[in-house]
């Protein structure tokens, strides 16, 4: 069973020990409507999707959930 939405001004995913500024990776929700997984960069202060490293515009990502 996947876990609840968490809206990003409450709290933000966990860091991974393995990447200090990095968070691990969750399912996020867009504004759009859209899912996909991706991580949270302190160092940034920006999203980036999982796997292509593409940056998500600042304000797009509303919820996340572990996974």
């Amino acid at each position: 069973m996947m876990s609840e939405w968490v809206s990003v001004s409450y709290d933000m995913p966990q860091k991974d020990l393995n990447y200090g500024s990095l968070s691990v990776e969750v399912e996020v929700m867009l504004k759009n409507g859209i899912v996909t997984k991706a991580f949270y960069a302190d160092n940034y202060a920006r999203w980036f999707e999982a796997g292509s490293f593409r940056i998500i515009p600042e304000g797009q990502v509303v919820t996340w959930r572990s996974l």
